[in-house]
């Protein structure tokens, strides 16, 4: 008996990219990289602190040209790693306290006995 074909159309509305990884280009170097592998940065714009009494003198057209802005662009690790936005070694869990994760100066890791 030949097989019956399906009363349905067989379609894959996620595009034409399945199995892979959307790539992205990187806003500082251009490189073209993985979104996964990409780190995004929040980046501030405009002025942020105005005396109140000259902002009370402005007009609203010269506040909204002054009031900040916020854009997130990623970058790939090589730019993220030399323009600083973060430090290796250092995870999320120790990054406000100053530490570094491991051991501190001066300890040092034993094998078995002391």
């Amino acid at each position: 008996m030949p097989i019956s074909e399906a009363p349905y159309k067989r379609s894959y509305k996620s595009g034409s990219s399945r199995g892979q990884s959307q790539r992205i280009t990187c806003n500082k170097c251009g490189a073209f990289v993985p979104k996964w592998k990409t780190i995004p940065v929040k980046t501030y714009s405009g002025i942020g602190r105005v005396d109140k009494a000259v902002w009370n003198a402005m007009t609203w057209e010269a506040k909204s040209a002054l009031k900040m802005s916020r854009s997130i662009i990623r970058v790939c690790p090589k730019c993220a790693k030399h323009y600083g936005f973060f430090k290796i070694g250092i995870s999320r869990s120790k990054k406000g306290t100053g530490e570094r994760g491991g051991m501190r100066y001066g300890e040092r890791r034993h094998k078995g006995r002391r």
